[in-house]
């Protein structure tokens, strides 16, 4: 028995051993290639062995995948996988702080002083309450603090900071961020352009050293930026020569875009404009991939997030599912005992006829116990569903008013829109919950009445529009299934607000919208109109509102067609009937 805990000892101790080597060759290998600005190969490295690792080690990934996502301007990303780190309990100290310099260059970039400064502070407290954490992170810091004085308009304050940190990573031999701290300093001496150039001048240096081409393009680019600003443009066009004779080893698509747009300011100034030309269009091509690039890589990150999202409620359902067996072998085990008791009972009754009447008596008992225990766990059940309905109804009311608070904050029209049709959309969700009715033996029998659900969907846009609207509504009371009436309402939310936004009625008519719903052998003909004579813009069939149309008809087994502004929609009402193959008429608006 000792020679087998030995031997167990022994396989858990070389196992952990295995990972932690494991990881340290992974980050090694990730930290390689961002010192090379290799960042998307960093991240794809990241995601292919993320589910290899558990606990605080995964965290570092994500610590280090946020840092990653911050260097390809990816802030949306950056900040929501912040989100994820802080709420993470125990998270260890030098974490958090890594987390917290993060957070504050995505708050400089989104120009929220406050955040960021917030952010600052709450990194500087971490560094004062654990000492041993300073030499390898206080030159990053004092660079984030620099960057805040210098971008929020304090031009003296970030030299000074500037100036602090590099005394320090003199002092710790810090190199790893030699490259960005002569930057900052750069920067920050706007005053002084000879010592500006001295420190740019440095931080080329030190991208060489580390054969970092795409730093060195940057950087060559950025004397040259310098030297078109002293108009000294025949400097200027030997550092830009430099900078696109090193394009094709550049890794970052964005660096490229602005090394072909300096050529061209200067091809321009030397007035050879076929040339400059061609420099603009390759300038701008590169954008467009930096562009392409940033889309697949948030797909890419939004793939991974819905995955994980998925695999976090196939392992609460498999739990579920081991409660629930558990449950059902306690039950087939009890009623395997009762049988076999009663069988024994049966036999002996031969012999005790009058023993054997007063067991059944017991046995009567026992059953209506079990029957009230069932009625009680009916009850409970009863009980549970309509809290949770409560609950759903009670969060997406808080969810309707988040989004009210956030549309009255918002100043962009464009923004304000967007949220305020989203609200629209969450709202018709709503409205479906507060008035579908469930059948506690099947959910599949729950259903929602769509002439009551149309016209509070009516009424909710009637109370925002400002003009005039007439809408005439012919329905029959058709009881549809509650996923299908979720899906209906969403269809003609979109369609009414299709009609608010884009119709135009002839001169001095009021907007009209008519909805006729029958039912025919379990087949909704629907049909819905409005007068709208004149679209002052044409369809974007990419657009949210066009999808949601789609999906909701698909979502509706159905079918549609558009003529002008008519649609006529068919779907089934119980899943069964089909309503025949799908036709889509696009008409320009």
């Amino acid at each position: 028995m000792m020679k087998i805990y030995t031997v167990l000892f022994i396989l858990i101790f070389y196992s952990a051993a295995f990972g932690q080597n494991g990881f340290k060759e992974l980050k090694d290998k990730v930290e390689q290639k961002i010192i090379h600005s290799q960042n998307r190969e960093a991240l794809a490295l990241i995601n292919s062995n993320y589910s290899n690792f558990r606990g605080d080690q995964k965290t570092e990934l994500d610590v280090i995948k946020m840092e990653i996502l911050n260097e390809l301007a990816l802030v949306d990303e950056a900040f929501s996988l912040s989100q994820d780190i802080l709420s993470k309990p125990n998270l260890p100290v030098e974490l958090k702080l890594r987390t917290h310099l993060q957070r504050a260059l995505i708050f400089e970039t989104a120009m929220n002083n406050r955040s960021c400064k917030e952010e600052i502070n709450k990194a500087e407290s971490l560094l004062s309450n654990n000492p041993d954490l300073k030499p390898a992170h206080y030159t990053y810091f004092l660079l984030r603090q620099a960057s805040y004085y210098r971008v929020f308009g304090d031009h003296k304050k970030a030299f000074q900071i500037a100036v602090e940190a590099e005394k320090y990573a003199e002092e710790v031999n810090d190199n790893k961020n030699g490259a960005m701290l002569n930057i900052s300093l750069g920067y920050s001496s706007f005053e002084k352009p000879g010592a500006a150039l001295q420190y740019f001048q440095k931080a080329l240096r030190l991208y060489k050293n580390y054969e970092n081409y795409s730093g060195m393009a940057a950087m060559y680019n950025n004397i040259s930026e310098f030297y078109i600003g002293q108009d000294d443009y025949k400097s200027a066009n030997r550092y830009s020569d430099s900078a696109v004779a090193l394009v094709p080893k550049v890794e970052i698509f964005y660096i490229v875009g602005q090394v072909h747009n300096t050529k061209s300011k200067i091809l321009e100034h030397q007035k050879n404009y076929l040339a400059a030309f061609n420099h603009y269009k390759i300038a701008t091509e590169w954008n467009e991939k930096t562009n392409v690039e940033q889309r697949d890589l948030k797909v890419q990150e939004l793939d991974l997030l819905y995955n994980s999202q998925k695999n976090k409620i196939r392992q609460a359902e498999l739990e579920n599912d081991m409660v629930s067996t558990k449950k059902w072998n306690s039950l087939l085990t009890l009623l395997i005992s009762l049988l076999v008791i009663f069988i024994l009972l049966l036999l002996y009754s031969l012999r005790l006829l009058s023993k054997t009447k007063k067991k059944i008596e017991f046995q009567k008992q026992s059953i209506f116990a079990k029957n009230a225990v069932l009625k009680r766990n009916v009850q409970e059940k009863e009980f549970l569903v309509r809290e949770l309905n409560h609950r759903v109804k009670n969060n997406l009311a808080v969810i309707l008013s988040l989004i009210g608070f956030q549309k009255d904050e918002t100043q962009n029209v464009l923004y304000k829109h967007k949220i305020e049709q989203l609200y629209l959309r969450i709202n018709t969700i709503a409205l479906g919950h507060n008035l579908f009715s469930y059948n506690m033996n099947s959910f599949e029998k729950s259903t929602v009445e769509i002439k009551e659900y149309s016209e509070k969907i009516f009424e909710s846009h009637i109370a925002g529009f400002p003009k005039e609207l007439q809408i005439q509504n012919d329905l029959q009371e058709i009881l549809l299934p509650v996923d299908k009436g979720l899906s209906y309402g969403l269809l003609l939310n979109e369609l009414v607000t299709n009609s608010l936004k884009h119709a135009a009625p002839a001169q001095g008519q009021p907007l009209k919208i008519s909805l006729n719903v029958e039912e025919n052998n379990g087949v909704a003909y629907m049909k819905y109109c409005d007068n709208g004579v004149f679209f002052g813009i044409n369809d974007d069939t990419n657009s949210m509102g066009h999808f949601i149309i789609d999906a909701m008809v698909q979502q509706l087994d159905g079918t549609f067609e558009r003529e002008d502004s008519c649609y006529r929609i068919v779907f089934s009402v119980d899943g069964k009937a089909s309503p025949g193959a799908e036709k889509i008429i696009s008409v320009k608006r």
